[in-house]
């Protein structure tokens, strides 16, 4: 039973000390991609490290892996700095609704995309536009608590 105790201890202390390691690189990689960001927050996000901070007036957030590569950095914008198209299918498909919140996001696996999402009454829909604006599809609804 002791010898249990010590080797899950073990595992604990090497585990948390190869996070700590990972997180530094990543502290270190950050601070050389972001120079003069302010508000930084990092934390783990299943098998991400996320970053949340303030960079040029935006309110971002980037994500980092285990080796410290960038797989992806979102940021929020306003409506009009969404691609036109983008914008004209919303205002026409979704003429009640009120925009909420925007972000884009950038990933290695997607490009540029953006996030909208939309409140009407107690329903918060979640729209995904493409680069160009000419794709805009559902991608998530929720019903927000009163």
């Amino acid at each position: 039973m002791k010898k249990l105790l010590i080797a899950t201890l073990l595992l604990m202390v090497v585990t948390a000390t190869a996070f700590a390691a990972g997180n530094a690189k990543v502290e270190a990689i950050f601070k050389i991609a972001y120079p003069g960001a302010t508000h930084v927050h990092f934390k783990t996000v299943g098998e991400l490290v996320s970053v949340s901070f303030d960079y040029e007036a935006h309110h971002m957030q980037a994500f980092y892996d285990a080796e410290g590569e960038q797989v992806a950095v979102s940021k929020h914008i306003d409506f009009n700095s969404l691609p036109m198209r983008g914008q004209a299918t919303i205002k026409a498909k979704y003429p009640t609704h009120t925009t909420v919140e925007i972000i884009e996001m950038e990933s290695q696996e997607e490009g540029v995309c953006f996030y909208v999402a939309l409140l009407d009454g107690v329903e918060k829909t979640i729209l995904r536009v493409s680069s160009s604006g000419r794709e805009v599809t559902f991608f998530k609804k929720e019903t927000m608590k009163k």
